[in-house]
C-alpha cells in the first residue's frame, strides 16, 4: 500500500480544504456511515497528541459507546517517568 499524502486546495490563493484519499475500506458501522458514498476525507486535520492523551485514547473500551468516562482508574507511567491518572478528576480545567 503506498504513502498518500494530503492535498491542500486552493481557490484565489487561499487554501480551502485538504483532501486526502481512504487507505483502507470502512470497517465498522460507524466508519460505513459517516463515509458513505465518499472516497476521500475533506476538510478534516488532527492535533497532536501529547503522550498521555495517546494513552488514554488507547485505553477507551473497544465497545459500542465507551469513551474517556469509561477509562479505567489507573496509573500510568509515561517516559518521563512522571506517574499520571488515565482518569480526569478535576473537569473545570477543560
Amino acid at each position: 500500500m503506498s504513502h498518500i499524502s494530503p492535498h491542500l486546495i486552493f481557490t484565489n490563493y487561499f487554501p480551502v480544504f485538504y483532501v486526502v484519499q481512504y487507505q483502507n475500506d470502512p470497517v465498522s458501522w460507524f466508519q460505513k456511515n459517516i463515509r458513505g458514498e465518499m472516497v476521500v476525507l475533506t476538510d478534516h486535520i488532527s492535533k497532536e497528541m501529547n503522550e498521555l492523551n495517546l494513552i488514554r485514547c488507547q485505553k477507551i473500551p473497544k465497545r459500542p459507546g465507551a469513551d474517556w468516562r469509561d477509562l479505567p482508574e489507573e496509573k500510568v507511567e509515561l517516559n518521563s517517568c512522571e506517574l499520571l491518572a488515565l482518569t480526569i478528576c478535576d473537569l473545570s480545567n477543560l
